[in-house]
């Protein structure tokens, strides 16, 4: 038998305070992001590095769910059940909001290449800008992430 290098119960309340704060990070950015949508016009760039925070987060949440025994743990430390599903439907909404913004972020001809730089007949590149009107879908999706954390 192998030597133990590690108590599960340990890493399983570790990976739990990691799924706790990840969730609120989470809730955060699509807070924040949803509120600067609605306020003012945001660049094209500013959508690709949200972007890559939902990737990020969507993964790390992968990872977390991946964790035999972790939804189990959670439910017992947190006096109550269903802790999985709501990890997997933080998940999911991620998963909702990256879609939004792939399917709405206007590409380069028939390319999946994403345009968010205009250039003039002058030859002046300028950065193209989404109305809050434009981001009204993302909104909703951003507010049903933020909605599934406590």
């Amino acid at each position: 038998m192998p030597f133990p290098t590690q108590n599960r119960q340990q890493t399983l309340g570790r990976a739990l305070d990691r799924a706790q704060k990840l969730a609120l990070q989470i809730k955060n950015r699509a807070t924040a992001w949803s509120a600067a949508t609605a306020s003012r016009n945001v660049q094209g760039w500013q959508m690709i590095v949200r972007l890559e925070q939902m990737i990020q987060a969507r993964d790390a949440m992968n990872a977390l769910i991946a964790i035999p025994g972790l939804a189990a743990h959670a439910d017992a430390e947190l006096g109550r059940s269903g802790s999985g599903a709501e990890f997997v439907a933080i998940r999911d909404q991620l998963e909702a909001v990256m879609a939004w913004v792939g399917t709405n972020l206007p590409k380069r001809g028939s390319s999946d290449f994403v345009d968010i730089i205009e250039v003039t007949d002058a030859g002046i590149p300028v950065k193209r800008m989404f109305t809050p009107a434009q981001t009204a879908g993302l909104r909703v999706e951003l507010d049903a992430l933020a909605a599934l954390i406590d």
